[in-house]
């Protein structure tokens, strides 16, 4: 196990800073939890800090304020450095770790840059180099000595927590400095015999006088003002804790290390990084990669097209428990040279398993090759455009089909070890796959498939200079378009135009368009601005230019209201992403080429106007939202009642949305023990059996007592056994029945309780009723059709 270290006081000072950390923790898929040490602070105990956080991987634990203390004891403020010492013991004597931990030391004003994965020996710590260190008079003389950040194991902390906190104490007596402590580090570990490895940018600070240098530093460090090439102040942290709306000029920074710190502290306040606020692990909970390979070979299209591609593998490879082998670097549509998908996308982090090409040849024993790869695969080439794959039991509802077939997915996805997709995946992955786990997989593919970091801070460089939503934005695509009928004159534009964007506004136009005049009834009347006027502006030109469309499309996604072109999946992809952030305030779909209309604004179920699975996005593509289940089950003296809360626990996909109601009809000693098991969200009404009215009383004290308005009502008896996605699958049947309240019920198939291999889950059907009408209005008139 790896855990992030930090030791800070509770102050508003610190706790941005830790929220910043840990924003950045997110944003790199920084392995391991973060354990926040928070010691009280008398100097700020009239703030109301706030140190919270909805994460299971962050731990936060109060300490006493050692720093007073030692002010109290020797008239000396040393700042938080004595949290930090005494944090050392308290670590080593409290916190259940195991020896062959990893602990990661950080400073609070530290942010991440890229995902340490250092993985040190026993009595081993490796650390960043100290630059400008000087051995101390009177002590040995070294040539070299480390500092934070640092990475040890839990064994080699406990052989110099003492001796730290013992030359701390002397070394500050010595020379009080307050770097007295770093020191101490050093000479602590070497007094143990320790062996230690320098590593020159482990960590980069914004002090040191290098940082033009580029080479790439996972970590940095922000403890000085940050100045611009001119020597005016843009930034401070102290500063910021009192301003954080303050504008950070971002072009103004003397180098790279500076530009670096300045983009991640002005997008962690913006929610342009949406992923990073999603905790979305619980959707693995199935999933595990081992059911084979699939292998993706893209659409043939324009870049947009390939990562709906990108899309639809990874959602398939999810579903079938696949390893996605991604594909190698080719010739895509249009684009220049030859790309590989990492070019673009984080495919180190798509949330599921996978292989690179070569890599999955280099496996299978094969030269790495198209046609050799077929060989050893079967082959799958249905057209995604023209069919829905279907991975429930159910038929696909027609409002859902819109026209299109169906193709089953055990007919395509077989027991095959390797499934070649040749080209024939193009569609917006939630409009062609019809999946029970269709809110798990618009939680893959929002988390997960994203841009690289380099692609996205470079947009905000762009965003930056213009003022984060202080700006409108239009797409307008010429060039190669096939779709000719939908080019209209900048007149028709404007005109459609000016009932969205206010006159006189600053107006971005993403374009391929290569004739500017082109655009003068807008340039008439708005402060149009284009790619290459920012891009000459602010002397920012990336090396690969196939990014520019990207950056452009980047910079749409942060504007006041985006105005997109009809069947563009440049510009739809821009209405899905504004979607995923939560301070985009109008996520409505606007086209360039027709006036505003209502009706567009509707979901995909309830679209009528349906052109293909590519054509749009729809605002269902960002509603993650789980329906909650209330879980009625009346118990008289039931021996199965454990097994059945059991089963229900394990089977359900998100189990944090379910509510288990349980009548007990039993006695106190069983009522005890179901206490005991302490299950999740569980809700219990105790009735001795003795006092039992039955089983028609029992569930309705249920109704009555426990239920408390959740979504849907699921009743049970309490001997029963739960397949595996059970919740997914009965609210998605749920959902495909056209009618405004239906019960669904069955009578579910028998198991055997010495059946410890579960062979009833093998059962594929039973037998559904579906209630369609009540056959009277009176509400005590149960009778129904």
């Amino acid at each position: 196990m790896q855990y992030i270290i930090v030791s800070t006081s509770k102050c508003n000072y610190q706790a941005w800073q830790i929220r910043l950390l840990n924003w950045s923790r997110k944003r790199v898929n920084q392995e391991g939890k973060l354990i926040v040490l928070l010691s009280e602070d008398e100097g700020h105990k009239n703030e109301n800090p706030k140190f919270e956080y909805n994460s299971p991987d962050v731990e936060v634990i109060e300490l006493p304020d050692w720093a007073s203390k030692w002010k109290e004891e020797h008239d000396d403020w040393w700042g938080g450095i004595p949290n930090k010492y005494e944090s050392f013991n308290w670590l080593a004597a409290y916190y259940p770790f195991k020896d062959s931990d990893i602990l990661i030391f950080l400073d609070p004003d530290m942010i991440f840059l890229e995902p340490v994965n250092i993985r040190p020996r026993k009595n081993q710590i490796v650390g960043q180099n100290w630059q400008g260190y000087q051995p101390l008079p009177n002590w040995p003389v070294e040539k070299q000595a480390f500092m934070y950040p640092f990475v040890l194991r839990f064994s080699t902390l406990k052989m110099i927590k003492e001796h730290f906190k013992n030359y701390c104490f002397k070394i500050r007596k010595e020379i009080n400095r307050w770097e007295s402590d770093m020191w101490a580090l050093d000479y602590a570990s070497k007094a143990n015999n320790i062996d230690i490895k320098y590593v020159p940018r482990l960590g980069v600070c914004t002090a040191w006088k290098d940082n033009d240098n580029t080479a790439p530093s996972p970590i940095i460090h922000y403890p000085n003002v940050i100045e611009s090439k001119k020597g005016k102040k843009i930034f401070f942290k102290q500063d910021y804790t009192f301003q954080p709306d303050q504008k950070i000029e971002i072009r103004s920074a003397r180098n790279e290390t500076d530009k670096r710190l300045l983009i991640n502290i002005d997008q962690e306040r913006t929610d342009f990084v949406y992923h990073v606020k999603w905790d979305f692990e619980e959707i693995f909970k199935g999933y595990n990669g081992k059911d084979g390979n699939l292998i993706l070979k893209p659409w043939p299209g324009g870049f947009n097209n390939i990562r709906m591609s990108l899309e639809l593998g990874v959602c398939l490879a999810f579903l079938t428990n696949r390893t996605l082998i991604l594909p190698p670097t080719y010739k895509m549509y249009l684009l220049e040279g030859t790309s590989n998908f990492s070019d673009f996308f984080k495919t180190d982090q798509l949330g599921i398993k996978t292989i690179d090409f070569e890599e999955f040849c280099k496996e299978q024993n094969i030269v790495p090759d198209e046609k050799e790869v077929k060989k050893v695969s079967k082959i799958l080439d249905y057209d995604s455009v023209q069919n829905v794959v279907n991975f429930e039991k159910i038929p696909v509802p027609e409002w859902f089909l819109k026209g299109r077939e169906t193709i089953n997915s055990e007919e395509i996805f077989d027991s095959e070890t390797n499934l070649f997709l040749d080209g024939g995946l193009l569609g917006n992955f939630y409009q062609s796959i019809y999946s029970s786990y269709d809110i798990e997989l618009k939680k893959l593919i929002a988390k997960y498939v994203v841009y690289k970091d380099e692609l996205i801070d470079l947009a905000w460089e762009f965003i930056n200079y213009f003022g984060d939503q202080t700006y409108f934005a239009i797409h307008i695509r010429r060039n190669d378009f096939q779709y000719k009928d939908l080019f209209i004159s900048c007149e028709d534009i404007l005109a459609n135009l000016k009932e969205i964007v206010p006159l006189y506004s600053t107006l971005y136009v993403a374009t391929d368009h290569k004739e500017k005049e082109f655009f003068k009834p807008l340039e008439d009347n708005y402060n149009v601005v284009y790619y290459d006027t920012i891009a000459n502006r602010i002397d920012l030109h990336p090396e690969d230019v196939n990014w520019i469309p990207i950056i452009e499309q980047l910079i749409c996604t942060r504007s006041i209201k985006f105005i997109g072109m009809k069947l563009s999946t440049l510009s739809s992809y821009v209405y899905r992403m504004r979607g995923y952030m939560n301070d985009i305030d109008d996520k409505e779909y606007y086209l360039n080429g027709e006036p505003y209309n209502l009706e567009k604004q509707c979901t995909f179920r309830d679209e009528n106007d349906f052109i293909a699975n590519w054509s749009r996005e729809y605002k269902c593509s960002w509603d993650f939202e789980k329906k909650t289940i209330f879980v009625s089950i009346a118990s008289y003296c039931d021996t199965q009642l454990f097994h059945t809360l059991e089963s229900a626990i394990e089977g359900a996909t998100c189990l944090s949305r379910i509510v288990f109601g349980v009548h007990l009809q039993d006695t106190q000693k069983t009522y005890s023990k179901l206490l005991s098991k302490e299950y999740p969200n569980l809700k219990v009404v105790f009735t001795p059996k003795e006092d039992a009215k039955g089983v028609v009383w029992a569930r309705n004290t249920l109704k009555r007592e426990l239920f408390d308005g959740e979504d849907f009502f699921l009743q049970v008896d309490a001997h029963s056994r739960f397949k595996k996605n059970w919740d997914n699958i009965l609210i998605h049947q749920y959902k495909s029945i056209n009618s405004e309240k239906p019960v669904i019920t069955t009578y579910p198939n028998a198991f055997e309780i010495s059946d410890k291999v579960k062979s009833y889950e093998k059962n594929k059907t039973n037998s559904p009723l579906k209630i369609n009408k009540f056959l009277t209005e009176n509400p005590l008139e149960n009778r129904l059709r």
